[in-house]
């Protein structure tokens, strides 16, 4: 299955599109990509999949936000690490979101980055 997951600006650059499911949409069409979505930074991530958006708000940064590199690297380990573990969309782009937040706790691109472990319960604790 192809996934196309890019930033905010992406689909819509890439289609000339505004409206951001339209233009999930028209990427899917095009491409034959099996899911679509983009990356919103604080609001989060949409994703567009077997006819159907999902939506996943953005988690507070614990400590606060100090670095976003690699955040966007992070979603997509998160969320490919809950397909791949046999979760469903809308519970592995809850899980994207989690991992991009868990990272943004320190400088680097890695150095923040959860393990399964602490990932389990920063999302326990989340109320998701």
């Amino acid at each position: 299955m192809i996934f196309l997951i890019g930033s905010r600006e992406f689909p819509q650059r890439l289609t000339g599109i505004a409206d951001e499911r339209a233009s999930l949409v028209e990427l899917k069409a095009r491409y034959g990509a099996g899911i679509v979505g983009m990356t919103k930074g604080q609001n989060g991530a949409l994703i567009y999949c077997d006819g159907q958006s999902s939506r996943s708000p953005a988690y507070e940064v614990p400590g606060g936000c100090r670095d976003t590199t690699g955040a966007g690297d992070a979603f997509h380990t998160g969320f490919l690490s809950g397909l791949l573990s046999g979760e469903n969309v809308e519970t592995s782009l809850k899980m994207a979101n989690a991992v991009a937040a868990l990272k943004c706790r320190a400088l680097g691109a890695r150095t923040a980055l959860p393990d399964k472990n602490e990932l389990s319960e920063f999302l326990r604790n989340a109320n998701c």
